[in-house]
């Protein structure tokens, strides 16, 4: 086709262009004035004819040399491609009242089909995407948990080829802000077709749950919720918090209709580790929509503060050093008691005259037993109190849960008369009978046993490397109690190495029944705190060894023999996620390798919705990759296997409810906005939109450019000379040269 005006270009072929155009014109216009003042003579007529000529002359000789030249493009044009962007998210098709949308879409793109203009199709959902065609949109599954509109928006715009349009086919529900500016810039124009029901749909929804990073058992915390109504659904709602193993809890409240409202839950966990909860609305003739009346979110709620029995028989650096560190940790309450002086010993005065206490066998042992979860026999014997009565009450109080440690020194283990005693019965080495001096005084190092290296309780500093270096790197120690030999079932993990004592066990660890005992056998772990530091720098490593020895103790859950995890907990619905884990034996650790393993996907309530089948590897792991329900809820990946440590793994997975979900309304005057901000046209429903062809833009090719220079003809030349003969003899004939 021909160019317009705006392709045509122009230009001087005189040398310098404009410039010494410029400059000529200056002095043709100096002759001009020239001119004026020799004609003043002349009657006014044939001065004035004789000016005009003069001028004319002029004008058509400076045009001659300065030669304007104009080029034209020969120009065609091409049909320019509809890039058409599908909306292919969940709220497209949510429920009967939001399926027509879905509907409208696959309707239009099938009508497309037998038109024969460029279409170049994509879907947006979690991202862009481009389709093999329109016969494609017959398969989307709206399912995206997203609308992320604007950035599918910029990402086919820098794609877009020349003279390209964009037609929008969506419900306008966009996740993230449209990027109107910027298409504006780009000239590129964008279309819309908006889809759905354009009224607010009557629903409620529970649009945030907030809760504390973690909990405490028994420890009374906040929950925040977030609610909106909309619609006929009068002013009260009901809403109830559920938390596995605990008891229902429900609330009637007041929302004021197309508003939101927000408050504070008061909740007290009464069990630790990851805790699947779920609020939920109570079900409504007049609700819509609801998918979104439930929030399930996982809380982590940490073992309740532990309460430790620490009781020694003589003050030392080691009970100095232990008391400091358990009365600075704020997740334990401890109650402690040492033996200054012997009912036996000689003070002079009568005992009323004494400020010391008698030490509290009976209220300690016979009133309060039960209610401590972890005792401490610091370097603490039967003989300084009436405590035989107490020791069969001290076994079976381990046997239904409880967990003891015996730290070493003169007064403990047989050195403390334990040898023949109930309590015996329930330590992890074996004990002489009779007391003995048996607590060997030189230096010593500490080292793993052989098959303890990776153990929790000796690997304490993992991202050092070896634990054998680390505890080799450890200050020597100078005393330790020369214990029996390990008893079947229990476990060694550290041992003496030093002259005259190597492979003396020095900590041992077992299962008593329901509870956890350990024998440590010394009284000097303190000087891995100072006189470490002294030696490496390294200080903590006191803190970090009794830290670790007490969670495992208390069994709290990061010390758990196997570890299970979903990564990551939270996902939408229907995606695939992965199952980690690490399997390994009770009390020991090793790895439980090659075990065959079943997964089963429970919901809240313990329902089995699907089986998996699994084998761990050669170090004990899995990891296993599954899809998630479509429903809104909390998952429980539970492992079922012959040990009992697999049998009590789970992990939770939490399918919430997508902003496509809680952001049920289209919008319309978004789409709107957008396309007359790009120079685009929009329809509010597809009937009343045209057929493509309509929306089709052309881009325009140049073939090639003539060049048009008019004055350079000999014709020009000829005329001016003609002009310049005439000008000559009219002035000739009134007498000016």
């Amino acid at each position: 086709m021909n160019a317009t005006a705006a392709d045509t270009s122009f230009d001087l072929a005189l040398p310098g262009a404009w410039l010494s155009a410029a400059l000529l014109l200056l002095l043709f216009v100096a002759l001009f004035l020239r001119e004026l003042r020799q004609g003043a003579a002349l009657p006014p007529r044939p001065r004035f004819g004789l000016i005009l000529l003069r001028a004319l002359l002029l004008a058509m000789l400076w045009l001659v040399l300065v030669q304007p030249r104009i080029w034209v493009p020969e120009l065609r044009r091409l049909p320019g491609p509809l890039m058409v962007l599908f909306d292919d998210s969940a709220s497209m098709a949510l429920g009967p009242l939001y399926s027509e949308r879905a509907a409208k879409l696959k309707a239009y793109a099938a009508a497309w089909q037998s038109e024969t203009q460029e279409v170049m199709p994509f879907a947006f959902g979690t991202h862009l995407r481009p389709l093999s065609g329109l016969e494609a949109v017959r398969g989307l599954s709206f399912r995206a948990p997203s609308t992320p509109l604007g950035s599918a928006l910029l990402e086919l715009a820098q794609q877009s080829p020349k003279g390209a349009r964009i037609l929008v086919v969506s419900d306008g529900a966009s996740a993230d802000p449209l990027p109107i500016e910027a298409l504006r810039r780009s000239a590129l124009p964008v279309h819309a077709i908006a889809l759905g029901p354009r009224s607010t749909p009557s629903d409620r929804a529970i649009l945030e749950v907030e809760a504390p990073a973690q909990l405490r058992v028994d420890e009374e915390s906040r929950l925040r919720v977030r609610l909106r109504v909309r619609g006929r659904q009068g002013s009260s709602v009901n809403l109830r918090l559920r938390c596995q193993g605990h008891a229902d809890e429900s609330r009637s409240l007041r929302v004021e209709e197309g508003k939101e409202r927000s408050l504070e839950w008061a909740w007290t966990p009464k069990r630790s580790g990851a805790l699947p909860c779920e609020f939920a609305l109570a079900p409504s003739s007049r609700d819509r929509w609801p998918q979104n009346d439930r929030w399930p979110f996982v809380l982590h709620v940490a073992p309740a503060r532990l309460r430790v029995l620490l009781v020694s028989g003589r003050p030392s650096w080691d009970l100095r050093y232990l008391r400091a560190f358990l009365k600075e940790e704020p997740a334990i309450d401890l109650v402690s008691f040492f033996v200054l002086r012997h009912s036996t010993d000689s003070t002079g005065v009568t005992q009323d005259e004494l400020s010391l206490i008698p030490f509290p066998t009976d209220e300690l042992f016979r009133e309060h037993l039960e209610r401590f979860d972890l005792l401490i026999f610091h370097d603490f014997g039967r003989f300084p109190a009436p405590f035989d009565a107490h020791l069969e009450r001290v076994r079976d109080y381990v046997r239904r849960g409880g967990s003891l440690v015996m730290v070493g020194g003169e007064l403990s283990f047989a050195e403390g008369g334990y040898g023949s005693t109930p309590l015996a019965e329930i330590l992890p080495v074996a004990l002489e009978t009779r007391a003995s001096e048996n607590v060997w005084v030189e230096d010593y190092r500490v080292t793993p046993h052989a098959a303890a290296a990776t153990h929790p309780l000796v690997d304490l500093a993992p991202e050092l490397g070896d634990a054998a270096a680390y505890w080799r790197g450890l200050a020597p120690l100078r005393r330790l109690n020369h214990l029996g030999a390990p008893k079947k079932g229990s476990v060694t993990l550290l041992e003496s190495a030093g002259k005259g004592s190597s492979g003396r066990p020095l900590l041992v660890i077992a299962q008593a029944g329901k509870g956890r005992v350990a024998a440590l056998a010394t009284d000097e772990s303190w000087r891995w705190g100072m006189a470490s530091a002294a030696e490496s720098g390294e200080g903590p490593n006191f803190a970090r060894f009794w830290d670790r020895l007490l969670r495992w103790l208390s069994r709290h859950p990061s010390l758990e023999e196997s570890q299970i995890e979903v990564d990551p907990e939270l996902a939408p619905p229907g995606q695939r996620r992965r199952l980690r884990a690490q399997l390994r034996r009770p009390l020991d650790y090793r790895p439980l390798a090659a075990r065959e393993v079943e997964v089963l996907l429970q919901d809240l309530e313990g329902r089995t919705l699907r089986r998996l089948q699994a084998r761990t590897d050669a170090e004990g792991r899995l990891d296993l990759p599954f899809e998630l329900p479509e429903a809104v809820g909390a998952y429980a990946l539970r492992l079922r296997g012959a040990d009992p440590s697999v049998e009590n793994s789970r992990a939770w997975a939490v399918v919430r409810p997508s902003e496509e979900i809680l952001r049920l309304e289209g919008k319309p005057k978004s789409l709107a906005r957008l396309a007359a901000a790009t120079g685009g046209r929009f329809f509010e429903a597809p009937s009343k939109a045209p057929k493509l062809a309509d929306f089709a833009a052309s881009r325009r090719e140049v073939v090639r450019t003539r060049l048009h220079q008019p004055l350079s003809h000999p014709l020009a030349f000829l005329a001016l000379l003609l002009f310049a003969l005439l000008e000559w003899g009219l002035r000739r004939r009134f007498g000016q040269r």
